[in-house]
C-alpha cells in the first residue's frame, strides 16, 4: 500500500501514515482532520485506517450523530463497543478499568449520561476512565482511534481528547 487513491492529499496522507507508523514503536498522538463538508475527511481517515490495519494496529471507529436524540458520550460508547468486539479477535485484551464498565452499562441509558452533564468531576472521572483505558490498551496492541463526523454540537470527545497528547508519552494510541 504505497500509493494513495485520493488525489490532492499526499501531504495530508503521508504525515497520517507517518503517525501510524510511530504509533508503532510507542510515539502515539493526537491528530485532527478538519475541513468543509464533502472535502473527503472521511475517505483520508477510512485510507488512514486501512493503512493502519495492515501494520496490525487496532482500528475503533465511531461516528457522532448530529442531531437529536443521541446518548451523551456516544462516540466513546461506540469506541469501547468497538474495542470489545475486536479485541475477541486480537492475541492480547486489555481489562478496562471498573469505569469503563459503567460507561458501556450506565451512558447507554440517556438519562444517566445526561445526569453527568452538568457535574465536572463526574465527566472528568469519566474522560479519564476512556483515556486511561484506551492508553493501557495500546500498550498492548497499538491503536487508532477514530471519531467521524464531529461538529460543534458535539462536545463531550473534544473535551476529552486534549488530555490524550499531555499523557500519551510512550503509548501507541492516536
Amino acid at each position: 500500500m504505497t500509493a494513495s487513491a485520493l488525489l490532492g492529499r499526499e501531504s495530508a496522507v503521508a504525515h497520517l501514515r507517518r503517525a501510524v507508523d510511530d504509533a508503532l514503536v510507542g510515539r502515539g498522538r493526537f491528530e485532527l482532520i478538519v475541513g468543509e463538508a464533502g472535502i473527503g475527511k472521511t475517505a483520508l481517515a477510512a485510507e488512514i485506517a486501512d493503512y493502519a490495519a495492515v501494520r496490525d494496529l487496532g482500528v475503533l471507529w465511531a461516528t457522532c450523530w448530529d442531531g437529536d436524540g443521541a446518548p451523551p458520550y456516544w462516540p466513546w460508547v461506540q469506541v469501547l463497543r468497538a474495542y470489545q468486539t475486536e479485541s475477541r479477535q486480537w492475541s492480547s485484551t486489555v481489562e478496562g478499568p471498573p469505569d469503563v464498565s459503567r460507561i458501556l452499562s450506565e451512558l447507554a441509558d440517556p438519562a444517566v449520561g445526561r445526569s453527568m452533564l452538568g457535574d465536572s468531576r463526574e465527566r472528568f472521572a469519566l474522560f479519564d476512565a476512556v483515556s486511561s483505558f484506551l492508553l493501557t490498551a495500546a500498550r498492548a496492541r497499538p491503536l487508532l482511534v477514530v471519531v467521524d463526523d464531529l461538529h460543534g454540537r458535539t462536545r463531550l470527545p473534544c473535551s476529552c481528547s486534549p488530555s490524550w497528547p499531555a499523557r500519551s508519552g510512550p503509548d501507541r494510541c492516536w
